[in-house]
Parts: structure tokens; sequence; C-alpha cells
């Protein structure tokens, strides 16, 4: 009977065991094999050592025990149990049920112990199978070049991701894999008829999400990779729904092809693009937001004084170290300034002029051609208003620790140039060192954590639903599906999606100017429905004209806004004429067009909202004959109206969404 219980229990105990194996990281197994060991050597010294021992054996028998007890627990591993021999010793073990429940306890761990040691040493290949075949909630398909197994470092901290390296094959890259239960998808044999996901993902059609990651200096490869990967997910009918892309490239508009990938349902594969110097830019705002060096009135919301900063250093990661300042320097009561300092200015600013022109007329920004050591930072600092914050990115290390080291220097022989809680950041695509009164880190940026950007993703993902659910409610009477709320997260251009991360990641800042930090729910709802709300939303406007800019987009001017929106009305009285599909159709695309024309990363498009809170009403006043006349048309096709809603109200809207998060 013995002899089936043991069977029985060791192979519940192995399947135990895989199971553990697959839901946890390898390094945490590990971890829980070794306790485990201790656990049994441990108990099973105590058990045989204390229950063997006859109570009236001389010193020989004494011996004879001991070395009994230490053969009997090394048999543990082996599967070997001494229930019998234990009960005919009789005493405490036979008297008592929980001794023996124990014993069965540290019997089972043994055999787990020996089945985990095996499938750790022998049984990669297999595990690595199992874990294809039954894997966590999404497959991450890595494709990156040089460290390789930095990224796989980060992938491991994932307890929902299984990942897959595809890269050039060699035994010694394969070797190293197996270390973490990864798969390994060799590049000779990623095509694009999808036949390398079924043979390396195990994919199924019941897997939840795939998840394509590319972090690659070569563009030109990574681009070809990622359009094979996108090829395989629509040649298998793999929905859009269950797949996110996730690029780091130096060429941001070489993979716009990705946002034109659709499934066979008309749905986009949703992919997010950044450069390495944009993570960087985005792990210090991360880090050090601007607000935190800002002193506002709580009751308006308005800030003391005006946002000064100064980047030192105009390559990649300077003009990103800008564009992410912009983005999060706007508050009530407060003037953007910023001084950009580099030798070469001439040469390395033009481009950077011409893509975000309307950035550099909206805010007072100045370019120096000057370095960091010149007297001109010291004049600079010298004037009137005080500084915020400073950002060092000369692209030489050496360089970028003397200026911290000046500029350190500076700051305490002269107090009164800068901000109270000013500061001074080295930022660079390897790390990041920030010295402020809150104290001094250093940071690594993270590729993947920025990439995935996991917390903003889910509270702009939450911002999508929130506003697709009013819109719902208001204009059909019922509650949005999850599968509605999904389809409208995944139609979103690359654009959109950034803009709503970028709304979700200001949320700090509202709450920061309020005097909100810290509040319950119930406080910070009371202090906008009474004070708040008819300030809020301008700070909102003030910080979307930022994202926009900061992006490439430009105002579209009134002219031009009065003659789109004349065509339109023209197209949509035709429509309304003729009732014909193909001016309904040209109706709608004008209509689109009309106060907005982006590309999928914003760069070169137009937008008419784009413009001082003041001026909105103006504008409203002149598109809203238009929309009237064009929900005319929709009706007529009985199709959904929009939303007749003006412009401040939108951003009014936006904020109570954020509250709702």
């Amino acid at each position: 009977m013995n002899h089936w219980i043991t069977f029985l229990g060791a192979v519940l105990v192995l399947g135990l065991s895989v199971w553990i194996s697959l839901n946890t990281k390898p390094k945490t197994f590990r971890k829980i094999v070794s306790v485990s060991l201790f656990f049994v050597v441990i108990a099973g010294l105590l058990f045989y050592g204390f229950g063997l021992n006859a109570p009236s054996g001389g010193a020989g028998e004494a011996v004879i025990n001991a070395f009994r007890t230490v053969l009997y627990t090394i048999s543990l591993f082996g599967g070997g149990e001494k229930y019998d021999a234990l009960m005919k010793a009789g005493g405490w073990f036979s008297q008592n049920i929980l001794w023996q429940i124990l014993y069965w306890a540290v019997h089972y761990t043994a055999v787990f112990v020996t089945a985990s040691a095996l499938l750790i040493t022998w049984g990669k290949k297999v595990m690595r199978a199992f874990r294809l075949m039954f894997p966590r909630d999404t497959i991450t398909v890595l494709y990156a070049d040089g460290n390789v197994f930095r990224y796989l470092d980060e992938l491991e901290q994932d307890d929902t991701a299984t990942p897959v390296y595809a890269g050039p094959y060699s035994k010694e890259t394969e070797n190293k894999i197996r270390e973490y239960n990864a798969g390994y998808a060799p590049l000779e044999d990623v095509k694009p008829d999808g036949k390398w996901l079924k043979k390396y993902l195990r994919f199924r059609k019941d897997q939840k999400n795939i998840r394509i990651v590319s972090v690659s200096s070569d563009d030109m490869k990574a681009s070809g990779f990622l359009d094979t990967a996108v090829k395989s997910l629509q040649t298998l009918g793999i929905s859009s729904k269950r797949v996110r892309i996730y690029v780091r490239g130096e060429d941001v508009l070489r993979y716009e092809f990705l946002a034109e990938r659709k499934d066979s349902e008309g749905n986009l594969y949703v992919s997010d693009v950044y450069t390495q110097s944009e993570i960087a830019a985005h792990t210090l705002m991360n880090e050090m937001m601007p607000y935190k060096t800002v002193e506002f009135d709580y009751d308006t919301c308005r800030a003391k004084d005006s946002f000064r900063a100064m980047v030192i250093g105009f390559g990649d990661s300077g003009q990103d170290a800008l564009r992410y300042l912009v983005r999060y320097g706007q508050f009530l009561g407060s003037e953007f300034e910023a001084d950009v300092l580099d030798s070469k200015a001439d040469s390395t600013a033009g481009l950077f002029r011409e893509l975000y022109e309307d950035m550099m007329k909206r805010y007072r920004i100045r370019i120096h051609n000057a370095d960091g050591f010149s007297r001109e930072v010291y004049s600079l600092l010298t004037e009137e208003k005080k500084m915020n914050y400073i950002v060092i990115c000369t692209g030489d290390q050496k360089a970028n620790l003397e200026l911290l080291k000046n500029l350190e220097t500076y700051k305490m022989m002269h107090p009164e140039c800068f901000a109270e809680h000013a500061a001074i950041a080295v930022c660079t695509k390897d790390y990041i060192e920030i010295r402020s009164d809150s104290g001094n880190s250093v940071i690594r940026p993270s590729d993947l954590s920025v990439i995935f950007a996991s917390h903003a993703d889910i509270s702009a993902r939450n911002i999508n639903d929130l506003y697709y659910r009013g819109k719902v409610e208001k204009n059909e009477n019922r509650e949005a599906t999850a599968e509605e709320l999904a389809n409208y997260w995944y139609k979103k251009d690359p654009m959109d999606r950034l803009s709503s991360i970028s709304s979700a990641e200001f949320i700090p800042t509202f709450y920061a100017c309020a005097g909100l930090e810290g509040k319950s729910r119930e406080e910070v709802q009371k202090a906008i429905e009474e004070k708040l709300i008819h300030v809020l939303p301008e700070l909102e406007h003030l910080r979307w004209n930022a994202f926009e800019s900061s992006v490439g987009v430009k105002t579209m001017s009134e002219e031009e806004f009065r003659r789109r929106a004349e065509n339109g009305t023209q197209a949509v009285l035709k429509a309304l004429k003729s009732g014909s599909e193909e001016d309904f159709l040209e109706a709608k695309r004008q209509f689109g067009k009309a106060r907005k024309d982006l590309g999928p990363y914003g760069l070169g498009g137009i937008h008419v909202c784009l413009t001082d809170w003041d001026r909105l009403d103006d504008i409203w006043k002149i598109y809203f004959p238009y929309v009237k006349k064009y929900n005319e048309l929709l009706e007529s096709k009985n199709e959904k109206p929009v939303r007749i809603t003006d412009f401040k109200e939108l951003d009014e809207k936006n904020i109570w969404h954020m509250l709702d998060l």
C-alpha cells in the first residue's frame, strides 16, 4: 500500500514541479528548490535521528543509528521511505498522527527537489517546450542586437511573459538562452508564411497575447524583421487585439509602415516606436517631473514664477530632452522659457527648427552657439528669472560630469540664480544622473520599461475607455461593451495613443499644482467641483498644446480652417442632395480633415485647436454650423451623429476622466 501511495504521490509532485517551473522565473524556481533541499535535509536528520534511536542502545548502536540516519535521509531524494521502520520503533512517532503527516510532507518535498533538480539540469529543452505550449499571459518575441541577455534579464522580471528570442543562430547563444527558459527562433527560419510562429511559439488559437519587441541599432534589419513578423500574423489571421508591437529604433519614420498594418477585420496592429534618446528623456521625466521644481498657489493652481530651463548639448539627447521639458513643463501663470547651448548649434539644430517650428515660435526657446563651458552659461543664469531645470547632454561622459560639478558649485555660490527646488541632470542614452534638493540619483534608462510604459499605458487605455463609455452613454443611452472598448483603442494610430499616454503621465502635475497630492478621492472631487473645474481645463489645454507642438504638429491658420469648413459644408450639401454613396464618402473625408490633419507620428500635421485658450470660442463658432449640417447627413444615412461639444468642454471632460482613474 505504501508503495502505491509513494508512486501516486511522486507523479503528483512531478506535475507540481513542472507547474511551478512554468509559472515562476528560473531564478525564483531555483531558490524554491534550494530552500526545499535545506528543509528536507534538516527534517530527515531529525526524524531518523530521533525516531530510530533505540532508548537502550550502547555506543555501537548509536554509531549504527547515526549511519542509518544519514543513509535514510539521502534515500529520501531517491523516493525511499522508512515509514514502517519508524512506526516499528514506537515512541512519539507511532503515537502522533501529526508527526506521520509531516513525515510524508518531508518525503514528497524530497521527491519534488529531485524532480526539480532534474528539470533544471537536463530538462531545460523540455521545459522550454512546455513553457511555450502552456505560456503565461503573453508570449514576447524579442529581436535584439548588442547585449541580448540584458533584455532577457528585464523580461525575466515580468511574471506574465514567456520570452522567445529571434536572432542569428549560434550554439553559444542557444546555451545561454536555456538559462532563461526562453524560446529561440533562429532568424533563418523567420519567414512571412507564419510557420515559425507555430514552430517556435507553439502558437494556438486560444493563446492570449503576443508581444513583438525590437531593440536594434540597425533600422534596416529591424524594419525587415518587423515587416516579416506582421505579415506572418496577417497570414495566420491573428487578431490585432492580441498583438502589441514595440520598437526602439534610431529613425522613427522608418517604421511608419507599422501604423498601416491591419488584421483581417481592418483593425490596426498596435505599434509604438521610440528612439534611444527619447527613452532617456522619458526616463528623466519619470524621475524628475518639471512640476517638482516649481512652487504653486494652490487656491488658483498657478505657478508663482515662470518655468525656466537650460539644455547644454543639442544632439539627439538634447533635442528630445527639450521636447519633453516643453511637454511636461506647462503651468498656469507661467511662461515656458528655455536656453539651448551648443557650439555646433547652427549645424545640429537646422532640421529640429524645421520639424518643430510651431514649438519654437510658441515658447521662448533661444538657441546659443556656445558650449557649456563658456561664460554665456553663467550670464544666462544671472538673468532676472531663476533657473528651474538644467539638462546636460553633450555626448561626452567626461564633459558631462565636469559640467555637472561646475554647475553644482555655482549653485552653492549663487543660490539666488536658481529656483528653490531646482534640478540639475545629466541625460545620456546610457545613464541619467540627477541632483536636486530631494537627493541625488543615478538611473540606467531601461528600454523595455519605457517602451512597455506599463503604468502609463494602462492609465492611457483607461482614459480612452472612460471617454468612449461617456460617448456611447450620451449618444445611445447604453453601456459600451468590452469588445467595443477594445476596438476603440486598437483602431487608434500611434499619435493618438501617445497623446493618451502623455495625458496620463501629466496627472501628478494636476494634483501637485492644486495641492491635492495625498488627498482622498472625496477631497479631490470636492475641491475640483467647488473651485478648480474652471481652472484645470485651461491647464489641460496648455498641456495638450505642448504635447502637440512637441511631436511636430503646427497650428492650422484661421484662413485654412474657414476654407476647409466651407469646403466640407459644400460637400455635405452635395451629398444630402444627391444621396450618392460616393458623395457621402467624400463628405466624411472632408469632415475628418476639417479641423485636423495629422500623420501617424504627428510630424507635419496641423490642428486648428492648437491655439490659445481664449481663441477656442471663436473657432467653435465657425465649426458649430458645419457640425450640425454634417449630423443631418449622418442621420439621413442612419448613422450615429457626432457629439456636439464645444472645444473647452472637451478639456473639462478630460479633467473628469483623469479624476475617474
